[in-house]
């Protein structure tokens, strides 16, 4: 049962998560940006790495949604709504809330929380993730994000009851987690205490108030450890806070208006200017937008993301064999992001030039084994197929990608034509096999 429910909680996330930050933001939708993960993940790997969790096992889901909140599910996954990151002033802030997230994953309080919910409940629970798939075929991909985040009633009444005794354990983990690494707990401090600091009407509705219930004991506690020298640890690595304001800094170009923007960003600095090409961009003025970022390049040609921001310009403004090559200098300059690969990929096969397809598709393969929840990397790796004529391998990705979507019956019949065409002996048929079999089991649970 848990590793079904673990599943389907992967799956509702990862269906909603969109190839890139896009400009229509949407609240609630889960979003992706390679430079905002690869901060955040900067942040959480040496805390998993003292709380003895593998930092490779992470799944870090980005919600856009106004909310202060940041909660931990299962498999390793923590997710971050962007209210939260723009509510924090630093990146010692960002830790310290992280760092008592990551204490619910090592400790395994999600996994006790499930273990404690009798079998009626899990059946009603595992029928309410369920109807959150029908949710996303309906075209409202919010509904599954909420539920997951406690939201709906229902998942509340389950959760919440195990996770507010399990909030001091939590808070006691953090606090060791950072002593360990040398760091001051004084970000996490002075988060709770911003928090604490709310008017209480927004208290009642606040989701990660709810889930992480702010009593004077735990606030007090923070400070007791700060000021008695227990955790005798400085600040954060200055790059992360560097990193922090640019990412943060970012995100408001995404989402703040033009006006905003021309207020908070109107020096000559290279954050303002890479703020002000962000709103360009979004606002489609492709021009200025191509003129503000290559002012940047030419000033920091190493910069990934600048070249990122540069491919998502150009490909969004028809220009595709350019974007086919900005991408490609910002796998080189950030070989480890599976999603920047996803992206060359994706201009590659827009391009139309077969000469791209070989590329396109290892590219695509080795983002499947980082990112195999992800939807886009099979609907890729479906057409990358479909233009060399490999209908079974096409097929296939096509169940895989139907598979995380909980499109259950269109992923049982494209692994059944991935059989037809998939020759005898062939390992993938096995695969169809699996998937089948999972569709099955599912399906059975609704």
């Amino acid at each position: 049962m848990k590793i079904k429910l673990t599943f389907l909680i992967l799956f509702l996330f990862f269906t909603i998560c969109k190839p890139s930050l896009a400009v229509d933001l949407k609240e609630g939708h889960a979003i992706r940006d390679a430079e905002i993960e690869r901060v955040l993940k900067s942040f959480i790997e040496p805390l998993f790495n003292v709380a003895g969790l593998n930092p490779d096992k992470l799944n870090l889901i980005l919600v856009y949604d106004s909310e202060v909140n940041a909660a931990a599910t299962l498999d390793n996954t923590i997710i971050v709504n962007t209210g939260f990151l723009l509510e924090a002033d630093s990146a010692s802030e960002v830790i310290g809330v992280f760092a008592h997230e990551t204490a619910h994953i090592a400790d395994g309080h999600m996994i006790r929380t499930v273990d404690a919910i009798e079998n009626a409940q899990m059946q009603t629970l595992l029928g309410t993730l369920l109807g959150g798939v029908v949710g996303l075929a309906a075209g409202q991909p919010d509904l599954a994000v909420g539920m997951i985040l406690g939201n709906m009633e229902m998942a509340k009444g389950i959760f919440l009851k195990h996770s507010r005794v399990q909030e001091g354990a939590a808070d006691q983990g953090a606090l060791r987690y950072l002593d360990k690494l040398g760091w001051s707990a004084n970000g996490l401090l002075s988060f709770m205490r911003k928090l604490q600091a709310y008017d209480p009407r927004r208290l009642s509705d606040d989701i990660y108030l709810y889930t992480h219930p702010l009593t004077q004991e735990r606030v007090a506690a923070f400070l007791h450890h700060v000021q008695q020298g227990k955790g005798k640890g400085g600040p954060v690595p200055a790059k992360f806070e560097k990193d922090f304001q640019r990412a943060k800094a970012k995100i408001e170009g995404f989402t703040l208006t033009s006006q905003q923007l021309k207020v908070k960003y109107k020096g000559s600095a290279p954050l303002d200017r890479y703020v002000r090409a962000v709103s360009a961009f979004c606002s489609s003025d492709f021009k200025e937008a191509l003129t503000g970022i290559d002012l940047l390049i030419a000033e920091s040609p190493n910069d990934a993301d600048y070249w990122d921001l540069k491919g998502q310009i150009l490909f969004e403004s028809g220009q595709i064999h350019e974007a086919v090559k900005s991408y490609e200098k910002a796998v080189k300059l950030d070989p480890k992001s599976p999603l920047l690969r996803e992206l060359w990929a994706q201009a590659m096969l827009e391009s139309g030039d077969p000469s791209y397809y070989p590329k396109a598709e290892q590219e695509l393969l080795r983002a499947a084994k980082e990112e195999p929840y992800s939807p886009f990397v099979w609907h890729l790796l479906a057409i990358v197929y479909g233009k060399q004529e490999r209908m079974g391998h096409s097929a296939l990705a096509l169940a895989e990608r139907y598979l995380l979507e909980g499109k259950f019956d269109d992923s049982a019949n494209q692994a059944k034509r991935a059989k037809h065409y998939l020759s005898e002996g062939d390992p993938l048929k096995l695969r169809a096999d699996d998937i089948l079999n999972e569709v099955k089991r599912v399906k059975k649970l609704g």
